[in-house]
């Protein structure tokens, strides 16, 4: 194992392990290393310990990453596991307005959260609102433990706004397909109809007619 796997294998331990003075500031050093691997390693640590020290450091890293690198993706993903119900009002507003992290991940953030604790910081929110409802549309479909999630998406997918609409009704059937359980999907019934059971009988027959030929054949 050479010393770039060496040093991830150690930031990887360090995650599991509670946070210590020595310990994080040998996870800061490694936030500095001029390899990519390493300080996306670094980044998950501070996020798998959260706090709002860790937190500012990595909303800190993640303003001065390059977009659309690997390394941001990383941090990323390392600030949704360090968000906490604490931080759903500014993270909300972050939606709304240049903050300290753009729309998306701001969202991809908040789905992390409880779905309570968002429901009720969206309460406080004006629901008359485009932009309110059309944020509560993309939260529901990403928010696994938001509440009444499915009846709140159906209720949008009639909203007066038609791109509200659509949206609500595309996650919606995307959900359908990859979660069906959500909507209580019932399997399939047997077909009672009169064209069924005629299918059925002709079916039967020619089975019963193959079943014959080989018996034959092997006679």
């Amino acid at each position: 194992m050479d010393m770039l796997q060496q040093q991830c294998e150690r930031l990887k331990f360090l995650a599991g392990k509670p946070e210590t003075e020595a310990a994080r500031n040998e996870v800061l050093l490694a936030l500095t290393s001029k390899w990519d691997g390493v300080r996306v390693n670094a980044a998950k640590v501070l996020g798998s310990w959260g706090g709002p020290a860790n937190m500012a450091v990595l909303l800190h890293r993640y303003a001065e990453t390059r977009q659309y690198s690997g390394e941001r993706s990383g941090i990323r993903k390392a600030l949704c596991l360090a968000v906490s119900d604490n931080d759903a009002h500014w993270l909300i507003d972050c939606c709304f307005k240049p903050g300290l992290v753009e729309r998306s991940c701001a969202i991809e953030m908040l789905s992390h959260l409880s779905g309570n604790v968002l429901h009720q910081a969206l309460a406080r929110l004006n629901g008359q609102d485009d932009e309110v409802r059309h944020l509560h549309c993309d939260l529901l479909f990403r928010t696994r433990s938001y509440p009444d999630r499915i009846k709140s998406l159906q209720a949008l997918s009639s909203d007066i706004n038609p791109t509200i609409a659509l949206r609500a009704r595309q996650y919606l059937s995307w959900l359908k397909w990859v979660e069906p359980a959500l909507f209580n999907t019932e399997p399939a019934k047997p077909n009672h109809s009169s064209r069924g059971k005629a299918f059925d009988r002709k079916f039967n027959r020619a089975k019963q007619k193959r079943q014959l030929a080989i018996r034959k054949e092997s006679m």
